[in-house]
């Protein structure tokens, strides 16, 4: 079940300090996402997200986009900030950030003071309507601590999973911000480690990813309508541009050189044994 991250914008009303967000590449039109849409359907890819940036920021509505994928055949996943309205009739997934509980640490970190309880009310909200519920983490050296407190939150949510990305300096804030930041592949491996324990009993998905993992993993779309990975290069992660995606066909972008087929692939078949039979 291939995967695909569509990026849509580069504008967002949050101003997150380990943002990854493609500034200064605009939104893409919603003819050409369309466009995109038909081609990764015919590629092979099932499922997809939209992302930003704020995806509900747009100058059109989104969820126009969302509906169309799901005329497609698509498994549709809204990725938002939870600060908008959600239209929920053409989601199957939705996906909310939360990197603590704490309000004056949320608005460090560049949210509102607010932000962790209107997602939990979108998340309440997701789950009384019967949606796949997933929450995104994103651990720096700021929230370290803080990420016990949400994992104990999360041990009381029926949601389906949970997924802890090592603070990776790639692009945009995220890049600037690596000095302020930045965390080892061992700290991030210790907090994994207890995190474990804080979940054991819990029926979800724990999904942990370290910067060496989520490089070139991914099936990622910017707002020009390009495959892009992040890679290390000469110590340094870098976003590198893959080529439009209407110009390749699945063999040639599974293969790609700056692709790990093989991680790609895994998450390919943790998708399918998740969503199907359920979601049909």
């Amino acid at each position: 079940m291939y995967s695909a991250s569509i990026f849509v914008n580069d504008l967002c009303n949050y101003n997150c300090v380990y943002c990854y967000r493609h500034i200064g590449k605009g939104e893409i039109e919603k003819e050409k996402l369309f466009k995109i849409l038909s081609h990764l359907k015919k590629m092979g890819f099932s499922k997809v997200s939209f992302a930003g940036g704020e995806p509900t920021l747009v100058s059109w509505n989104i969820f126009e986009a969302i509906r169309y994928a799901k005329d497609l055949g698509f498994v549709t996943e809204l990725i938002t900030n939870g600060t908008r309205n959600v239209e929920f009739e053409c989601l199957d997934i939705l996906s909310v950030d939360i990197d603590s509980l704490n309000d004056d640490l949320n608005f460090k970190l560049g949210k509102r003071r607010n932000h962790f309880r209107r997602a939990e009310e979108l998340i309440d909200e997701a789950l009384a309507r019967g949606k796949f519920v997933k929450v995104n983490s994103v651990l720096t050296r700021w929230n370290y601590d803080d990420i016990e407190e949400v994992a104990r939150w999360i041990s009381g949510k029926n949601i389906y999973r949970w997924k802890l990305f090592q603070y990776l300096p790639s692009i945009g804030k995220a890049k600037a911000n690596k000095g302020l930041l930045e965390i080892s592949k061992e700290e991030f491996e210790r907090k994994v480690e207890i995190v474990k324990q804080i979940l054991s009993g819990w029926k979800g998905q724990f999904i942990y990813e370290d910067n060496d993992y989520m490089s070139g993993g991914y099936a990622s779309i910017d707002p020009n309508g390009k495959f892009y990975v992040s890679k290390k290069v000469e110590d340094e992660y870098e976003t590198i541009i893959l080529g439009d995606v209407l110009e390749f066909d699945i063999e040639n972008f599974l293969n790609n050189p700056n692709m790990k087929k093989e991680i790609f692939l895994r998450r390919s078949k943790l998708n399918y044994e998740t969503f199907f039979p359920t979601i049909q």
